[in-house]
């Protein structure tokens, strides 16, 4: 049988863990911490926490983004990904950008159909005033 270890009771008895900080490392934890009001332990581990739970997010803005996804559509993602060879995270990302660039050139395409509209009622003008002249 196979015996459990006790809950810690203290902070002194939780694993400890050395690690090397880059230079002005520290004062930028220190930093952090203050501006939310934790310890510099509970920033770093909280920041930890936060990278070991987002399952590799390419996240560059620094916080998760938790959206709920009917089943069948989280299953759709999933099967593209794979098939994409990404994460569902990066096919989410990639599909939201292709999303935006298919905006910026639908916009770019009523743009130039209203300049087009109003060239050809210009030059339908144009004939309707010499055919009457």
């Amino acid at each position: 049988m196979t015996m459990l270890k006790p809950a810690s009771t203290s902070s002194r008895d939780a694993d400890k863990f050395v690690v090397r900080l880059p230079d002005g490392m520290r004062d930028r934890i220190g930093d952090a911490a203050r501006g939310n009001n934790r310890s510099m332990n509970s920033e770093i581990i909280t920041r930890l926490e936060r990278s070991l739970t987002t399952d590799g997010a390419e996240s560059k803005v620094g916080e998760a983004l938790m959206i709920y996804l009917p089943p069948a559509l989280l299953s759709d993602l999933d099967t593209l990904a794979k098939e994409n060879e990404r994460s569902v995270n990066a096919e989410v990302t990639y599909r939201l950008k292709q999303s935006a660039v298919l905006q910026q050139l639908s916009d770019e395409q009523a743009r130039l159909l209203g300049i087009l509209r109003r060239r050809i009622e210009e030059l339908e003008n144009r004939l309707t005033v010499k055919g009457a002249a």
